[in-house]
Formats: structure tokens, sequence, C-alpha cells
């Protein structure tokens, strides 16, 4: 699921401006809401996977189980609480059974989580309080001070109380100092429990310096420590009250949390209240509205009371715009009825005017020169049609082309993600079974022989032949734009060389250099001097050349 975060950088920097910034987001969002249900299936279709291992377990392999369980209740732990409490406590029981201390440490670790995640604050500090932390290993003392801190913060929140804010805000940034010294400095629950301290003990500035740290290195995070880092980042920009930056990091927030299937969130909470505040009340109801269906469907008890604080509110003035728009339609429907009286009494005038004009024989002459008049814009009329209808005929038969390229192009390329697939899946059972039997060495050759640069080229191959297919005529006609000692020989009829596949890109719609540059392998000032040279070399004027040579090349009639 890594990556994705890196897509939305890609995305959202093709636009420039705050404005342009923050519409763009909103579009990505609104198209992610859509597709939900998508990306929920990747999750089920994981967990289905995991529950299907749990069941090849032998009773006596105990660890393989709870390692099973433990990944299980991973997937479960954002997305569902009475499963991910299910788990639990599968893991602990799984943990007395093989009378393993850190086992139990573990699954009651897992446990505080999803209580504290659920808005249980009385039981999650019941559990946290039954472990002896000197007895536990680093790792696990650093979950649980890290969790214990954000503990006493969440309590913080929720309360919203003066007089013990003071006191739960200390405890917090002393169990989060202490699970600083245990994590590792660049680790990225380092750097996060850092900026969280310090936003929350009111130096932003040192704040920001931490969470960009995590974000310098985008690429390397997981979707929901993405969200993670710039949903809380937001709290620095609202602190500041530079709601429209805020706005921004908790779009990228919710577009992260829909594409990794998380349900246990404030993103798109908290953005409902800072567009709401903005006066944008259909996007704010929007975002409330996907907050609280990931909250029902998560079980967070503290999310649907803070969600039904804000929901009836935003509803609230959504009905009042609403009826507000429904006055002044009546205003307009009675104004444009006015009108219309006014039309109809002109209207009766006007005819008893003409009554009298058309009993006068210089009204018939000139009716006639109108009747004239009529008929010759009625002859332009009809050429304007017939030129119409020619122009919808040449539309039609492009789109015709088009048609028949996008079926080609998305045969060719189910075929090539299926062969894709299955060596991708060869290997990865390869590897599995050298796993299991710990040959490492036989791992290591599979990996040094495996060409990646061997299967861009067959990929470059498979796509020549289905383009010269689409287009026969493609490099005749690419040919004839130029001197003969200029032209194109190539080697292999079904195989393309580099200056004809990026006009040939460009045929089938890929005009941006970034994108050629991509798929090639070459810089984006590589194929930009390709292109160059090779307009200069051409016998047309350089601004003319891509039209002249894409009109000139016909698809193949199958």
């Amino acid at each position: 699921m890594k990556g994705y975060s890196l897509l939305i950088f890609l995305l959202i920097s093709l636009h420039t401006g705050a404005q342009n910034k923050r519409d763009s987001l909103m579009g990505i969002f609104k198209e992610m809401v859509g597709k939900v249900s998508t990306y929920d299936e990747v999750r089920v279709k994981e967990i289905e996977s995991l529950k299907s291992r749990l069941w090849t377990v032998q009773k006596n392999e105990g660890r393989k189980k709870f390692d099973i369980c433990d990944s299980l209740f991973d997937q479960y732990r954002m997305y569902n609480y009475d499963s991910a409490f299910f788990y639990t406590v599968k893991l602990n029981q799984l943990a007395v059974e093989m009378k393993s201390d850190s086992l139990v440490a573990r699954a009651n670790l897992d446990l505080g989580f999803i209580l504290l995640s659920s808005g249980m604050f009385k039981e999650a500090i019941e559990v946290l309080n039954k472990f002896q932390v000197q007895k536990l290993p680093n790792n696990l003392k650093a979950g649980y001070y890290s969790l214990t801190g954000r503990y006493y913060y969440d309590l913080t929140d929720y309360n919203d109380n003066s007089n013990y804010s003071k006191e739960y805000k200390a405890k917090a940034a002393k169990y989060i100092d202490s699970a600083l010294v245990l994590y590792p400095v660049k680790s990225f629950e380092y750097n996060y429990f850092k900026g969280l301290k310090n936003l929350k003990s009111g130096n932003p500035d040192s704040s920001v310096v931490a969470f960009s740290n995590i974000l310098q290195n985008r690429k390397d995070l997981s979707l929901h420590n993405f969200a993670l880092t710039t949903s809380t980042l937001s709290g620095f920009y609202i602190q500041q009250h530079n709601d429209s930056r805020a706005i921004e990091l908790l779009m990228e927030a919710a577009i992260a949390d829909i594409q990794s299937s998380t349900k246990e969130t404030t993103a798109t909470l908290n953005l409902s209240v800072l567009l709401f505040r903005d006066g944008d009340i259909q996007n704010a109801l929007l975002c409330i509205r996907k907050a609280n269906d990931d909250a029902q469907f998560y079980g967070s008890r503290q999310r649907k009371i803070q969600i039904g604080n804000i929901l009836p509110v935003i509803e609230g003035q959504v009905i009042h715009t609403i009826e507000a728009q429904k006055m002044r339609l009546w205003i307009y429907s009675i104004s444009v009825s006015i009108l219309f009286l006014i039309v109809i009494g002109l209207i009766v005038i006007i005819n008893k005017q003409l009554s009298k004009l058309r009993k006068a024989k210089d009204t018939i002459s000139k009716a006639h020169e109108k009747e004239k008049e009529i008929n010759h814009l009625l002859q332009e009329a009809n050429l304007i049609k017939d030129n119409f209808n020619q122009q919808l005929t040449l539309v039609n038969n492009q789109l015709n082309e088009s048609n028949k390229i996008k079926e080609e192009y998305i045969g060719y390329f189910f075929h090539i993600d299926y062969q894709v697939l299955d060596k991708f899946e060869k290997f990865k059972t390869a590897v599995e079974k050298k796993l299991q039997e710990k040959k490492l060495d036989e791992i290591r050759f599979l990996i040094q022989h495996t060409n990646i640069v061997q299967e861009k080229e067959q990929l470059l191959d498979s796509f020549d032949q289905v383009f010269i297919r689409l287009f026969p005529d493609f490099v005749d006609e690419f040919n004839k734009l130029f001197l003969k000692e200029d032209q194109v020989l190539l080697k292999e009829k079904t195989r393309l060389n580099t200056e004809l596949r990026i006009f040939a890109l460009m045929r089938i719609g890929i005009t941006d250099n970034e994108k050629i540059a991509g798929i090639l392998n070459y810089s984006v000032n590589t194929i930009y001097t390709y292109k160059t040279k090779i307009r200069n070399r051409s016998l047309i004027p350089n601004e003319t050349f891509d039209q002249v040579l894409f009109k000139a090349t016909n698809m193949a009639l199958h």
C-alpha cells in the first residue's frame, strides 16, 4: 500500500495557486469517496487470505497461529473495532497457552490501543495500569509509553476541561519522553511523537520541524502514516489561524485514509468543521457524512459523539440555504409571471397594429421582400447544416477510430498485465518456497537473474507490434516528411526505434514529456531533444509537424 502518497503529491503538483490546489484536492477527494468500496475490497481480500491461512495452521503451531492473528488484528485495528477486539482476545489466549509474558504484554498493548481508539477511556486505562513496565522488552516499553501518552492527550481533548488539562498534558509529555528515549532517532515513531509532544506542549515551530522530517521521505511512508502525519500537522496551522493550509493537509490525509481503507480517523471530521467555518457548506456536509459512515462502520463511541454534535448543525445550515434558495426562486417566478403578462399585453397591441398595416399595399410589397430574405436565410442555413453534417461525420469517424484504438490497447494491456502478474506470482511462489526451506543463496540467485531491463524491452516490443498493427502506414507516412537521407530505416519491420516510439506514443494520446520519458526510461530533456531534432530535419514547419503526421496516418481495419 506504500507509494500512494507520492501519487497524491504528483497529482497536486500539477496545479498552482492555493485555491487551485484546494479545488484539485477536493476533486480528488470526491473521486476517492466514489471509490471507497474498491479500496475496502483490497483490505477484505487480504483479511480473507489471512483467515484462509489460519484455518490451515496445526493445533501445535501456536506461534504461527499467533503471528497470523496478529496480522489480522493489524488489518482490523483501524478498520473495525469489533473484529479487532475479537483478535486481541484471541491473541491473549494464544499467548497464555504458550506461557509467553512478552506475547501477553503485546496482546494487551493491542487491546489498549483499540479501546482508546473507540473512545473507551476507562477500560483503556485499566488495561494500561496492569502492565509491569520494568519487565517489558524495550520495543514493548516504547509502545506502552507512547500509547499511554496518547491516552492522556486524547483524554485532554475529550474532556476539554481546564481544571484537568494541565495535569493530563504533563502526564502525556512525561510518557512520550520515555518513549522517545527508546525509539530510534530516525524512525517514524520518534519524529511523530516528538512532533505531537511539541504541538501539544506549546512548541509549534519544533513540531513542524519533526513532521517535516517525516514528510521529506514521504515516498517511504505507508498511507496510514502519511495520513497520520498530515492530519496531526494540520493542528499547527489551526493554531496559527491558517485554515486554508490546514484544509489542504486534512484533504491529503482524508484521501490517504480512503486509499488505505482506514475507518478510525479524525481527518474528515476536522475537515468538515473547517469547511463549515469557511462557508463551504456542501463540501462540509459531504465530509461530515463520510466521517459519520466511518465512525458507524468502525464502532468508535468517541467519534459518534463528536459527529453527533456537528452533523445536525451542518445539515441545519444546508436546510436553511435550501429554503433561502426556494424563496429566491419564488420571487423570481413571480417576476417572470409579471413580465409574461406584460409581454402578452404588448403582443395584443402589436397584433392590432399589424392587422391595420396588412391593409396597406406598401405592407404587402415589403412582406414579399421579407419572404425573399427569409428564403435566402434558409438557403444559408441549409448550407450551414450540410457543413455541420460533414463535420459531424468526420468527428464520428475519429471517434470510431479512437474506440478501436482503445479496444485494441485495452486487450493488449490486459494481456500484458496478466503476463506480468503471472511472472510475479511464480517469482513470489518460488521465493516463499525458498524462504520456507531457508535457501537464501537460491533466493539471491533468483533475484540476480531477474532481468528488469529485458522485461521492459519485451514490453516495448509488444507495444511496437500492437501499434504497427493499428497504424500500418505510420512509418511510411513518417518518412514522407523527410529527405531520403534523413528517413528512418528499421532493422525489423515490427520493431520501432526510439524516435518512432516517441511519436507513436503521441499518436495514441500520450503527449506529456514526463510520461513519455517514464515509459521509455529516458530523461525529460532527452525526450525534448529527440522531438526537436526530428522536427528540425523534417520538410515541413516544426509547429505543424505533429498535426500533418497524425492526420496522414490511419488505423488498420480489422
